[in-house]
């Protein structure tokens, strides 16, 4: 090794140490973080799961699939609900997630995969309680730990392809759609030449570990008569929900099109990109990157674009497995050369660029981070304290056998309800799909549904909070009539601040 090789080496890991070092200090100032949006709502569901024995779908009616239920049932059995639990559990994820994002990046080099580790870190933790316990996080730790597999020699064999296969239908049980990424695994086995016969023993398997969890899970739903239910609100109720965009907008025909083509523009002419392609140079400069592992990650990074576009919904947390692709292939302009290859100057711009990737998300990451925690955080500003202030009027005036009923999505009442140990006096547990495509069939079927269960055992509280954008656009409505005169007609204002208002039964006077 000469000089100018060690030189290099020093450096790199000089910033790795840097980068490491922001990233710790975003750690421990993430465990002041509070939970908020949609994992306090996901914890409560899983509360009603290990605590009160309710299955989903039958018990309760949600959006999500099965794997996101196991993975927040973890969480609220062997962590608890309270916010600090889930910051351990967070962590904890985190964590597994950059081991498996270290083995997985190892082969380019020890810096390169510290440098991707530590990007990777910084991104996520610079999302504060965007990207928290998101469905899309939830899912990076079966990609990753699939992302290393590919990484080791030969993975494409029977024993990886039936690994592979549960990892995927780890994913597509959390979200159906990140199941693309199984296709840059079939190509890579595709092109790797190890012939006919080997490639259909591995997509044998493939499939059958795949299929054997996803059976499992639709066993699991028809022992418990939650089939049915599972899918009305999957093949009837889905349909509905993706025609909206991110602004709760409906759209559809011509329309959604081009929303979704705009959304895709956004992500394909953002920098992460930039970044991407920055990392290919450097690998190529490095005379490391052969076609086949090219490919591989070009079309991981195509995959994680798409990825938002069958939803048509492009918050910020629905990129997170994009974020996560594109700062891996970013990682590699600390590649280490191939031997035969002596240090250039596109070698040393390799080292540059990293360095300059670590400044500028250590950057962004440790104001966020330390604003959340030792600043007003989102629940004070955004949610106006109304978790904090519900919660406090439920553990007061909550007697046994008393249920409550949220008349609320994000806005803080679930929230409130789960920090009071509240159950819900309904299969309902929000009221977001009581305003959208009102005059189909499904939405007038739930709609009765919920005001009959309303009717024939009134909760002692209703929680309504206020300022919520509601869903917009054709077929959407302000007004639920019914419910709004019954609740005239039987409940009073016990409790109104800034964003909610708490309703209280009549006759409990």
């Amino acid at each position: 090794m000469n000089a100018r090789t060690l030189d290099t080496t020093v450096v790199k890991r000089l910033v790795c140490l840097v980068a490491g070092l922001a990233v710790l200090v975003c750690a421990v100032c993430s465990l002041r973080w509070r939970a908020v949006h949609d994992v306090p709502i996901m914890m409560y569901t899983a509360r009603l799961m290990t605590e009160s024995h309710l299955i989903p779908y039958r018990d309760f009616f949600d959006m999500n699939l099965p794997g996101t239920y196991w993975m927040m049932g973890l969480l609220v059995e062997f962590f608890g609900c309270s916010d600090l639990a889930v910051r351990f559990f967070d962590l904890l994820l985190l964590g597994c997630v950059l081991a498996l994002t270290y083995v997985g990046l190892r082969r380019w080099g020890r810096e390169a995969a510290a440098l991707g580790v530590c990007l990777v870190a910084l991104r996520y933790l610079s999302g504060t309680w965007r990207f928290s316990l998101q469905r899309e996080y939830l899912a990076l730790l079966p990609l990753s730990a699939a992302l290393a597999w590919m990484a080791r020699p030969l993975p494409c064999s029977w024993k990886g392809g039936a690994l592979l296969g549960v990892l995927f239908a780890w994913m597509a049980l959390i979200k159906p759609q990140l199941v693309v990424f199984a296709l840059p695994v079939i190509l890579f086995a595709c092109v790797e030449r190890q012939g006919w016969k080997r490639l259909a023993v591995f997509g044998f398997s493939l499939a059958a570990g795949f299929l054997i969890p996803i059976s499992g899970s639709v066993v699991w739903l028809i022992w418990y008569g939650a089939w049915r239910p599972f899918l009305e609100m999957a093949t009837e109720y889905w349909p509905l929900y993706g025609q909206m965009s991110g602004m709760h907008e409906v759209l559809a025909g011509a329309t959604r099109w081009r929303y979704i083509m705009h959304g895709a523009g956004g992500v394909l002419w953002s920098w992460s990109p930039v970044l991407a392609c920055a990392g290919f140079l450097f690998w190529a400069g490095a005379g490391r990157a052969s076609r086949q592992w090219f490919l591989y990650y070009g079309s991981l990074i195509v995959c994680s674009m798409v990825l938002p576009c069958f939803s048509g919904q492009f918050w910020e947390y629905h990129n997170i497995p994009f974020y996560y692709v594109t700062l891996c292939v970013a990682a590699l302009a600390f590649v280490e050369p191939a031997r035969e290859r002596k240090q250039t100057f596109l070698t040393w711009s390799g080292v540059g660029w990293g360095s300059l990737l670590v400044v500028v998300c250590a950057g962004i990451a440790l104001p966020r981070a330390c604003r959340e925690a030792f600043g007003r955080g989102v629940v004070e500003i955004e949610k106006q304290s109304v978790p904090d202030e519900v919660a406090c009027y439920l553990r007061a005036h909550l007697a046994l056998g008393d249920r409550v009923q949220p008349l609320d999505w994000t806005g803080g009442a679930v929230h409130g309800m789960l920090m009071a140990n509240a159950l819900p006096a309904t299969r309902f547990l929000y009221d977001f799909h009581f305003y959208h495509h009102v005059n189909t069939p499904f939405i007038q079927r739930i709609r009765r549904e919920f005001m009959n269960e309303l009717v024939a055992a009134p909760p002692r509280f209703l929680v309504d909070t206020m300022g919520q954008l509601r869903p917009h656009g054709e077929g959407t409505s302000e007004a639920f009539a019914e419910l709004e005169r019954w609740q005239t007609e039987n409940y009073h204002v016990a409790e109104a601040k800034n964003g909610y208002r708490i309703w209280e039964r009549d006759d409990r006077q």
